[in-house]
Order: C-alpha cells, then sequence, then structure tokens
C-alpha cells in the first residue's frame, strides 16, 4: 500500500502541475478548468491495491465488522461510513477517502505493526505526557503560532474561533477537517506533505504526539471524565493548527515562480511544517512517541527550533518572491514579542533580562516569575551562543594546549548537558532530579524524606498549565497566578524560582554543574 501510494503522489504531482499549466492560459475561468481537467488526463490518481477480502475467513471478517460496532463514543452515522470503507477495502481494494480514513484509523489503526511492536509502551510512557500537557491547553496559539499568527491577525484570530468551538464540538472539528479538504489547494496540500493533523491518525501523524489512547476511550469512573476534560485540548490543538498550516500555505502558493513547482510546493510545506512546531524524525522515533516523550519533551517541537531556519533558507533561495512575506512574518513575530515585553514592564514592576551570559537572557521577569514569550528559539540561540563561546576559553597558566582542549571540550558537554537536561520529558526528568537531588534550576529535591520524592512526582506529573498558576501565586498572590496563568495559556514559557548563584547554575545531565 505505501508503495502504491507513492506512485500515487507522484502521479498526482504530475497530474497538478499540467492543471496549473492550462490555467495560466486564456480564456474564461470555466474554459481554464476544462482545459486543465483536460491536461491531467482525467480524475487524479488513486492508490490501488489487491482485495483483501480472500485474505480472511469468514468468522474473521466478521469480527472486523463486530470491532466497528463495538467501538465507544462513535456515532451511528460514522459508524455506518467506516463499515462501507471496509466493504470497500474487502471487496475491490480501494483506500478509503480522506474525510472517512481517520474514523477508519480511529478504529484499527493504521497497521498491525503498531500495537505488536510498542503499543503498550508507548500507551504506558505516554500517560505522562498526556496528564502534563493537555488540561484545557491552548497554548499552541503563541508557541506554534508565533511565526504564523501576529502577521496574520485575522487568519489567526479565525484559526482560534475554530479551535474553541471544536474543543466543545465534536461535530464542530469534523465539520472543520471536512472544510479543509474542500479548499482548491488541498491536493497540493497532500502532495506537497503539509501536515494536517488528525486526532485519530497513526500516532507517527499526531500533533502533540500522545498515545495514550486508553484515557480518553476508558470507562473507568473519574479517568473517563478526565480524558473528556483533556479532549478538549487535543480538539482544539489539531483545529487550530491545521487552519494557521493551511491558511499559511494558500497566501505562500500565490507567490510560486510557476504553477505546480513540486520543488517550490515542498519548501512551503517544509518551512511552514516547522515553523509552526512540526519537526523532522526519523520514522523508528515517530512511531514511539509515548517512549521518546518520556526521555525528551516534545522532541518533533524541538528539532523544529533549529529546522525552521533551514527551511527559511530553502524558501527563499528556490522561491524568492516568498522572502518577501516570509520576512514580514518574521518582523511581526519580532514585534509581537517585543510589545508584550514592552507592555508587561510599563503595566507592572517588571525587567527584561540583557546579559547573554545569564539564563534569564531575553526573559521578561515579574518578582520570582520568568516569562519566555520566544517560543523555544530563545533557547536554542543562547545554546549555540554560549556553545561558540568556548574557543575565547583563555589558557591557565601552565596549562598545555592538549589540556586547554579538553578542559573546553568539558564545558561544551556540560553546556550541552544542561540544555539537554532542561528538555527531557516527565518521566525522565523525575528519575533525574531524584537521582541528582536537584532540579536543572538548581532547586533541592530532598531524597531523604518520602514527602519530599512524592512532590516532586506531583510538580512532574501535574499539568503544566496548573502548576505555573499555583507558583506564580504562591510566589506573587492572585496578581502572581493571574499573570502566570494568562501567560501559559497563550503559549509564553513560564519559570517561577528563587535566584541562584550565577557561578556554576544550571545542572548538567551528566550531573555535576
Amino acid at each position: 500500500i505505501r508503495e502504491n501510494r507513492a506512485l500515487t503522489k507522484q502521479q498526482r504531482g504530475q497530474q497538478l502541475t499540467a492543471y496549473d499549466r492550462a490555467q495560466a492560459g486564456a480564456g474564461s475561468v470555466e474554459e481554464r478548468h476544462v482545459a486543465g481537467r483536460a491536461a491531467q488526463g482525467g480524475k487524479f490518481a488513486t492508490a490501488e491495491f489487491p482485495p483483501l477480502g480472500p485474505r480472511f475467513e469468514p468468522q474473521e471478517r466478521a469480527a472486523l465488522f463486530d470491532l466497528v460496532e463495538a467501538k465507544p463514543r462513535m456515532g451511528t452515522l460514522e459508524k455506518g461510513r467506516v463499515k462501507d470503507a471496509l466493504r470497500q477495502m474487502l471487496d475491490f481494494g480501494e483506500v478509503p477517502p480522506a474525510n472517512e480514513l481517520s474514523s477508519f484509523r480511529q478504529v484499527f489503526g493504521s497497521s498491525i505493526e503498531t500495537p505488536i511492536k510498542g503499543g503498550l509502551a508507548n500507551e504506558v510512557f505516554s500517560t505522562l505526557k498526556t496528564l502534563e500537557t493537555s488540561f484545557l491547553d491552548i497554548s499552541p496559539f503563541g508557541r506554534q503560532g508565533l511565526l504564523t499568527v501576529p502577521g496574520h491577525p485575522i487568519s489567526g484570530a479565525r484559526a482560534l474561533a475554530k479551535g474553541l468551538h471544536a474543543a466543545v464540538s465534536v461535530q464542530a472539528e469534523e465539520a472543520a477537517k471536512v472544510a479543509i479538504t474542500k479548499r482548491p489547494n488541498y491536493p497540493h496540500y497532500v502532495s506537497s506533505d503539509l501536515h494536517l493533523t488528525d486526532a485519530a491518525a497513526e500516532v507517527s501523524g499526531r500533533e502533540i504526539e500522545v498515545a495514550a489512547n486508553w484515557i480518553f476511550e476508558t470507562k473507568l469512573p473519574g479517568i473517563r471524565q478526565l480524558g473528556n476534560t483533556l479532549a478538549l485540548s487535543k480538539r482544539f490543538q489539531y483545529t487550530f493548527l491545521n487552519e494557521i498550516r493551511a491558511d499559511a500555505f494558500d497566501r505562500y502558493f500565490r507567490f510560486l515562480n510557476r504553477p505546480g513547482d513540486d520543488v517550490a510546493m515542498h519548501n512551503i510545506a517544509h518551512m511552514i511544517n516547522a515553523s509552526t512546531g512540526r519537526g523532522s524524525l526519523p520514522k523508528v522515533l515517530a512511531d514511539n512517541p509515548g517512549i521518546v516523550n518520556f526521555g525528551v519533551y516534545s522532541l518533533r517541537f524541538l528539532v523544529s527550533r533549529f529546522e525552521t531556519p533551514w527551511a527559511a533558507a530553502g524558501l527563499t533561495i528556490h522561491n524568492p518572491k516568498a522572502s518577501i512575506m516570509l520576512l514580514k512574518d518574521f518582523v511581526a513575530a519580532a514585534g509581537a514579542v517585543a510589545g508584550l515585553s514592552a507592555l508587561l514592564v510599563r503595566s507592572r514592576e517588571a525587567t527584561v533580562n540583557d546579559d547573554i551570559d545569564s539564563p534569564d537572557y531575553g526573559k521578561t521577569r515579574i518578582g520570582n516569575t520568568r516569562l519566555d514569550p520566544y517560543a523555544g528559539f530563545l533557547q536554542d540561540v543562547r545554546l549555540l551562543y554560549r556553545l561558540g563561546a568556548t574557543v575565547r576559553m583563555a589558557r591557565k597558566p601552565a596549562e598545555s594546549s592538549e589540556q586547554h582542549s579538553k578542559r573546553m571540550g568539558r564545558e561544551r558537554a556540560r553546556i550541552l548537558g544542561t540544555f539537554l537536561r532542561s528538555k527531557l520529558g516527565p518521566g525522565a526528568s523525575f528519575i533525574q532530579n531524584v537521582w541528582s537531588g536537584s532540579k536543572v534550576t538548581g532547586e533541592a529535591v530532598d531524597v531523604t524524606n518520602p514527602s519530599g520524592v512524592f512532590k516532586e512526582m506531583l510538580d512532574v506529573l501535574a499539568p503544566m498549565n496548573v502548576l505555573d498558576v499555583v507558583e506564580g501565586a504562591q510566589d506573587a498572590g492572585v496578581a502572581g497566578g493571574l499573570t502566570a496563568g494568562t501567560a501559559t495559556e497563550i503559549g509564553v514559557g513560564v519559570q517561577t524560582y528563587k535566584d541562584r548563584p550565577r557561578k556554576g547554575s544550571g545542572n548538567s545531565l551528566w550531573g555535576g554543574k
């Protein structure tokens, strides 16, 4: 099936090229459309494979339909569509269309391999990430949307409204997905690998990479209500990100050098994916997000921050016309960050740190609360600066060149280790904090007292936005809690902790300071 779909994608790209070129001719819109359809050679190519029915015994076939019928939290109409799609696959070898494929995957998964190879481990490890990150969370608005929303506020507001509507209505989420498939550029989204997230897709296709499906599907009292609450955030995030990505692609599509330029469209999609937090991962990592997120917090998002500059360069080189819009988006994002910082400084007793050697560089500080509106880019810039600055380390008296090089290497390892420790997933972070007796911020963890270990466990498992509010309120009362809560909800990074000594600040992943 994968081979046939790859061939289909190539054929559809060729058909789209022929159609687009015909649109550049003379005549009315209808005449150009007819000419385009004739040039592409009929309907778009679709993936085909032999009927699957002969591979199943009658009782096995009946069991497949029983699975659909027994699927919880799926309406009668949706079950009917899945049964129709299943019959088409079994009897005719037809791939379900996009609007049916999501429901089909919701019942059967993307393949039989996933639950066998790593399903249980992904479910267990993803539970920590699910609990920590998805409690009434609309932070993608300012985090993944930083390079898209400020420059196009109407598009951002529309996506926000649709996301909020989808959060409270499954029907609204479905309607938003269907509406995107009806956009004129939808075939280009598919052929250029623009990532449009599906809540029911295989784990490698999910945006937030949460594989703990048991929380959303269980009937256990309490857990079921928790799953319903977490699903609000999931539906918002998927719908919002799909909208801003599709809108961004439509804007950049107008700047193509020539219709049907496959390379340019892939560069557009790559830039949009990276800038909205969808970094590229090897398949083995993409297919096991629970295990990955146990060790590294939001690996895709972390990779996307480093990937965005390269994607922007590729887009500019292959499509210079798009560089103007790209520059506008970057300037608008910088203006939004600067404006937010200035507003906080003017409205409250806040300061902005301008010492790049400080862990608080660029952050707006109110009391002991640090606000980071840079959507993950600031940490990467500071990491690269600090790694580069090690070449300026002065040689100590009587220190040989070899000893000096080794000392620089140890310093680079310490810097990189501190950075990586700050990116640990909830499970790995808990283990590291208890093992080392301190957090990455330098705060002590009382491992000699069971209550201290339990408190650390709660800190790791608690939803991040709730924890930010609690810590902000503990530091500065109601005003501090409101500030931290508002900031974390719109995607601003929030940390609250007391000052620590500058020298050797930040604990390294490798141990030591």
